[in-house]
């Protein structure tokens, strides 16, 4: 093992902990493949930082001063301490983004605020990590000097946390598995809105903008019940859970915002759906492929702004991701990061442009304007930067948050001057089919509604 990175196997019955662990505030569960090739626990964060809407940074414990920090900079300012190490580790900092990050910066945040005060930026600092998924379960650790230097040689550390993760109490708390109702969003406000997006494109302010909605439910499913059921079901390539104080998040991502290994940016972009069925005719629909053909233009300048002259290609244009209930058109956009612009890699890129629309920075306008609250976590993104130099970024869609015995799921699409509202309004729906049915298989007892 490299003098830095040190892991070992554990025992098959450890994966059984997984669950447990799923309770415990400060615990995330990446269900990405990314360049690990297996899903990664996070669990007790050696520091802790956060931001609060309109608050100050919180990062006790956290040896750099963050007061003035950019927090779209923050991840990969603080992993720049680090010496970039030969090996792969899958030891870091991890945690999410919220959407709002994006438009504050560029000057644009919406004046309301979504229900909870979820924390605009959250993460944990981890010297170590279960690993599962390809072969035997194991746990790795690592040195994180200067964020967090290790107490004792790499072996001892391991079997100080090993001890720790295989220690967590036997008890799960009993969760009242109550009746859920759902509340769909508003389709008359839905309708306008589009249609108020459709003037603005005629005037020529953008070409694209993506509008998003959310499904409100109430009721008593406990969030790691429902994560398990819906991967069981749609196990998308980007999923998390994430577990906070007073808060989950349940993500079934399929998109990649961005991964950085080996100095190679990657960044996926989906764009065009339609139900399973119709997989046929959403490669020959003009308005899916048009839209599509946009936003990896825009993903093509923002990797631009970062990378090597000459080294951003479309690899991969327009390819088919089957999913549960749907299809989507995704491409593959690669560049070589250009010398000395890390710290400009997320301000570059975020938030996606498949989920704000082109030009971005007036699609973000519009969207601040149009939509009914702040989007929060969703359409944000949640990931990693590993003590390796490596990283992975989903884009936040198919998420919801659950606070206070509410569970926000949003949902949303692309608007363009040919779009029907009513076609939009059942797309947006059609993207949440998977998780609504998963409640119901969780409290059979649920009942839908709409405003």
């Amino acid at each position: 093992m490299h003098e830095h990175f040190y892991e070992r196997d554990l025992p098959p019955e450890s994966l059984q902990l997984v669950e447990r662990w799923s309770a415990r505030p400060g615990t995330i569960l990446l269900r990405q493949p990314g360049a690990l090739g297996v899903s990664v626990l996070y669990f007790s964060p050696r520091w802790r930082m956060q931001l609060d809407p309109d608050g100050p940074m919180r990062a006790p414990g956290c040896p750099v001063d963050l007061a003035h920090v950019d927090p779209l900079e923050l991840p990969y300012r603080l992993s720049s301490a680090w010496k970039k190490k030969p090996g792969r580790s899958a030891c870091g900092m991890a945690g999410y983004l919220a959407y709002d990050l994006g438009p504050r910066a560029a000057g644009c945040i919406h004046a309301q605020s979504p229900g909870g005060g979820m924390p605009e930026l959250w993460f944990g600092l981890y010297d170590a990590a279960f690993l599962f998924g390809d072969g035997p379960p194991r746990l790795a650790v690592a040195d994180l000097s200067p964020l967090h230097p290790a107490p004792r040689s790499l072996p001892e550390l391991w079997e100080r946390r090993a001890a720790e993760f295989l220690d967590i109490a036997r008890r799960q708390p009993a969760v009242d598995r109550g009746p859920v109702e759902l509340e769909l969003p508003d389709a008359s406000w839905h309708h306008d809105a589009v249609y108020r997006i459709q003037d603005y494109l005629r005037r020529g302010h953008v070409y694209q903008a993506n509008l998003t909605a959310q499904i409100l439910a109430r009721g008593g499913v406990e969030p790691w019940t429902l994560f398990e059921v819906e991967f069981g079901r749609n196990p998308t390539a980007f999923a998390a859970f994430v577990r906070l104080d007073d808060a989950a998040i349940t993500s079934f991502s399929p998109e990649r915002l961005l991964q950085l290994a080996d100095g190679r940016l990657l960044t996926s972009p989906i764009k065009g759906t339609a139900a399973l069925t119709d997989g046929a005719s959403l490669q020959s629909s003009a308005k899916d492929r048009a839209e599509h053909v946009m936003i990896v233009d825009l993903c093509r300048n923002d990797l631009g702004r970062v990378s090597e002259y000459g080294s951003v290609v479309v690899r991969e244009l327009m390819r088919e991701l089957p999913l549960r209930g749907l299809v989507h058109l995704v491409s593959d956009v690669e560049g070589r990061l250009r010398a000395g612009c890390e710290l400009e890699l997320l301000p570059s890129i975020f938030p996606g442009g498949s989920i704000t629309g082109a030009p971005k920075r007036r699609a973000m306008e519009i969207i601040s304007e149009v939509e009914r609250s702040r989007r929060g976590v969703y359409t944000g993104s949640i990931g990693v930067v590993r003590a390796d130099g490596t990283s992975d970024w989903n884009i936040a869609i198919r998420t919801a948050v659950w606070q206070d015995g509410e569970i926000r799921f949003g949902c949303g699409g692309g608007i363009v001057l040919d779009s029907d509202p009513e076609c939009e309004y059942a797309e947006a729906l059609l993207k949440a089919e998977s998780f609504v049915e998963s409640l119901h298989a969780c409290a059979p007892r649920a009942n839908a509604m709409s405003t």
